[in-house]
């Protein structure tokens, strides 16, 4: 069986009832410290860069932004997820070297408001979206980390895997889903070189 069939397979099969008390426990701190993040960098010039042109380019209200006001969800996803990210303090799990709150949780989050899904629902998402992308990291890393930033790389298919979750996705579209994550997936540490 390839990769991503087996990563959907688990992603769309887990179920809330059958993760630990102390996986539900942690999964819940990891989504508070997200929000902290999120809040202490929603006021931040380029966040605020961010959440001015999402406002102005429109979009149907689904899903809340920590900068003020809704837009769709897709921008939901890149305000909270820019605002988390903003101040270098969300969390770290060193194996794979990402910070998965910062792109799994507001892509999780902006859909479980958008189809007013549970609060386990989202739990067990977030706990999808976190184990794809730490399995990853930890397949790539440390060599892929010289080059790439892993949040983005890595991080990017525990987006898709939870939002594939909370969509409710057959296998074949999860795996079209990790696919896609893969193609779109990006992050150059060039800039650390070069300078900003």
């Amino acid at each position: 069986m390839e990769l991503s069939r087996y990563l959907a397979r688990y992603s769309l099969n887990l179920q809330y009832e059958d993760l630990p008390e102390e996986v539900v426990s942690f999964t819940k701190l990891c989504i508070l410290d997200y929000f902290g993040s999120a809040i202490a960098g929603s006021d931040k010039k380029p966040v605020q860069i961010i959440s001015n042109l999402v406002k102005d380019m429109g979009g149907f209200e689904q899903a809340k932004l920590f900068t003020g006001g809704k837009s769709s969800v897709l921008n939901a996803a890149l305000v909270n997820g820019s605002a988390s990210h903003m101040m270098e303090l969300d969390d770290i799990h060193k194996g794979s070297i990402i910070h998965a709150a910062t792109v799994v949780i507001p892509a999780a989050l902006a859909i479980a408001e958008w189809r007013q899904l549970s609060g386990k629902e989202l739990i067990t998402a977030v706990v999808v979206g976190y184990e794809v992308c730490f399995r990853i990291g930890e397949a790539v890393s440390p060599s892929h980390y010289y080059y790439w930033h892993n949040t983005a790389t890595c991080g990017t298919f525990g987006a898709a895997a939870a939002t594939g979750k909370l969509l409710g996705l057959t296998e074949d579209q999860a795996v079209d889903a990790l696919g896609n994550a893969g193609s779109q997936a990006a992050g150059l540490w060039e800039f650390i070189v070069d300078g900003p």
